[in-house]
């Protein structure tokens, strides 16, 4: 369930409200297998359309699809999409969001661990998993105006389009 804080900022806003329906899907959470090595997450839930950019080509996300470091998502003016990582961490974006996955190391036995996101515009809901609980000063996401290091387990994040 979603802390009080975060239930109270997306009740209250009509473009946070895709956030509790993509949060909603995310009750068990599973990993993703380890033949999967390249990948970070995988599509949870979506809505709308979204496209994934890696590679120099951009093409359009499916639920069960997988995400790499490096991708850049993009979201139309009625795209939303959940993506599940292998540490168990939750990213939520919503309408008209463009974010890039910059960082993502999960291998603690070799105390390798990063997760970091660069959020150029619109929504992103943020659920910790095990990276955040392990090593907090690894998780960090990126504005066009500040960097946000993550020090709770939840977090609504809002980048208003450059006019």
């Amino acid at each position: 369930m979603l802390s009080r804080l975060i239930f109270e900022l997306v009740c209250r806003s009509k473009a946070a409200a895709p956030f509790l329906i993509i949060a909603a899907g995310f009750q068990l959470m599973t990993p993703l297998p380890a033949d999967a090595a390249d990948w970070i997450g995988r599509v949870k839930t979506l809505e709308g359309i979204v496209y994934v950019e890696r590679d120099g080509s951009r093409e359009i996300l499916s639920a069960g699809d997988r995400v790499m470091l490096g991708d850049w998502l993009e979201t139309d003016g009625s795209g939303s999409v959940g993506i599940a990582f292998r540490d168990n961490t939750i990213i939520s974006i919503g309408p008209r969001t463009r974010l890039l996955l910059r960082e993502y190391a999960f291998a603690p036995a070799d105390d390798q661990l990063g997760f970091a996101l660069d959020l150029v515009r619109g929504t992103l809901l943020y659920i910790s998993g095990i990276i955040a609980k392990l090593l907090p000063d690894a998780v960090e996401v990126r504005t066009p105006a500040s960097t946000v290091a993550v020090r709770g387990t939840r977090f609504l994040a809002a980048v208003e389009p450059e006019s």
